[in-house]
């Protein structure tokens, strides 16, 4: 289970193989939404099936689980086979990962079925960090600006502020097919997948729909691809979630992400 394997990740930077001597199998649920493309393209989020509770998501790290060449969608169900010696867990600036050697084939994937449907949690901002690599809800809150969801100001952040005055993150990425649309400082719910960035929780919306409160109505993403990049090559120095720059989210020196 997922809560299995963040139990082998105690220790920060700790590489953990996960099994010397047998093949470990993992079912979980797809939260990547690969059709608005808002998340880095060698991260793959997965949580427990009808998880309700905090602690049931975990990221896939590596080239070799980018969703978009796996063939997979938010809502699939898939089963993980992580290949003994080869598969490792790490704990990196709080991301609760599994990953591999470069090189080296460690995990196979099947899609068992699709179309799962994903209820998102509601949450409170402090709690977010709980709920990495998992769908949750922040009701009640507003950002404390008006603008674009990536623009040259901001570089994909926005500051938002919750009711009782919590502050927290959420970041768009310049690929994603929504980032050139304009948001508004209104109150209302938002809804993402929670990412971490050096122990820090930052929300990233699955699509436009999971902003709709800030935008309005949910266009049809085909207009609004102006601003619309290739994700990552893959072949880039170190885990940076957007190429423009080493400051976006999940960055920096990732246990050999770039590599897998």
């Amino acid at each position: 289970s997922i809560a299995d394997l963040r139990s082998l990740m105690d220790e920060e930077m700790q590489s953990i193989t996960i099994d010397d001597e047998y093949d470990r199998v993992l079912t979980a649920i797809v939260m990547n939404d690969c059709n608005a493309n808002n998340f880095y393209n060698n991260h793959l989020y997965l949580s427990e099936e009808g998880a309700t509770s905090a602690e049931n998501g975990i990221t896939l790290s590596g080239k070799l689980v980018s969703p978009q060449n796996l063939g997979v969608n938010m809502g699939d169900k898939v089963q993980i086979t992580l290949k003994a010696q080869n598969a490792v867990a790490i704990k990196y600036n709080g991301r609760y990962e599994v990953t591999g050697e470069a090189g080296s084939e460690w995990m196979e994937m099947e899609i068992l079925d699709s179309g799962n449907e994903i209820t998102p949690i509601e949450i409170m901002p402090e709690d977010l960090l709980s709920y990495q690599a998992m769908t949750v809800t922040l009701k009640d809150v507003e950002p404390t600006s008006s603008g674009h969801w990536h623009s040259t100001d901001n570089e994909g952040y926005t500051e938002f502020i919750s009711s009782d005055g919590t502050p927290f993150k959420v970041y768009v990425y310049t690929q994603a097919l929504f980032s050139a649309n304009e948001y508004h400082a209104t109150k209302g719910d938002i809804t993402g997948i929670v990412t971490v960035e050096n122990n820090e929780a930052i929300l990233c919306p699955r699509n436009l729909a999971d902003v709709y409160d800030f935008n309005g109505a949910p266009a049809d993403d085909s207009e609004n691809g102006g601003n619309n990049e290739n994700p990552e090559n893959g072949d880039d120095n170190g885990d940076s979630e957007n190429g423009e720059n080493n400051e976006n989210p999940e960055n920096g020196d990732n246990y050999n992400d770039s590599d897998q």
